[in-house]
């Protein structure tokens, strides 16, 4: 996928999550080594990863 779904998508798709793997994104998103190449990605992440 190299197009990111707007973020009503996003939010969807995110709370679609098991609250164990939100908080694994949350954190991988935290690592500057994996947010940088996926910095959108992260971004919208980072947005909702107070959101469990």
């Amino acid at each position: 996928m190299k197009t990111m779904k707007p973020m009503a998508g996003f939010k969807k798709a995110w709370f679609a999550l098991s609250k164990h793997d939100r908080i694994k994104m949350t954190k991988a998103c935290n690592d500057p080594a994996m947010s940088k190449p996926h910095a959108q990605f992260c971004a919208n992440v980072l947005a909702l990863g107070g959101a469990n």
